[in-house]
């Protein structure tokens, strides 16, 4: 029996891409059938309100769907701009999605001042992710000195003792 190379056959409408395996249309990104996509986006455009609309941006994230989770999170933060636990979400979201600057960026205007703890210890988690062990480690102070060590925030002051010692050691 003979093997022929098969040509994937990929189309684009309202901004998602699709690709026939065959027997039904899938959206590459979000790996749904097509119908189920367009159920989704339907019912994605029904949510409302601020809460309902955070947590489904964290269970979009959670499943690993970082588009819907994005496009959520940013109708969340058109109804509370400032929201640090909405923030928290987008920079852990950003670091998700290897851009931990942008997370650090889009969090910078409430991250000056804030003193909300998650949102801390994930832009230290960011400072981390970009070798900026120093600014990492003055913000995981502030967490600590806070008294807020929850696993997350252990997690970063470990990676930032790993780098030290490595830095530290002879041994290159």
């Amino acid at each position: 029996m003979r093997k022929t190379a098969s040509r994937k056959i990929r189309a684009t409408d309202d901004g998602s891409t699709y690709e026939w395996n065959g027997s039904a249309w899938v959206d590459v990104a979000t790996h749904l059938r097509a119908a189920a996509g367009a159920e989704l986006r339907a019912i994605e455009a029904a949510i409302a309100g601020f809460d309902a609309l955070l947590s489904a941006a964290m269970n979009a994230k959670a499943a690993g769907d970082f588009p819907r989770a994005d496009r959520l999170l940013a109708r969340a933060l058109a109804i509370r701009p400032a929201h640090e636990g909405a923030l928290c979400v987008l920079c852990s979201l950003r670091r998700l999605q290897q851009d931990p600057e942008r997370g650090l960026e889009e969090t910078a205007a409430v991250g000056a001042t804030t003193r909300y703890a998650p949102l801390l210890t994930s832009r230290a988690a960011a400072l981390c992710d970009l070798g900026r062990w120093e600014e990492a480690g003055r913000q995981i102070e502030v967490v600590l000195a806070m008294g807020n060590v929850s696993d997350e925030a252990l997690a970063v002051v470990k990676r930032i003792q790993s780098e030290k010692a490595f830095a530290d050691s002879d041994d290159y």
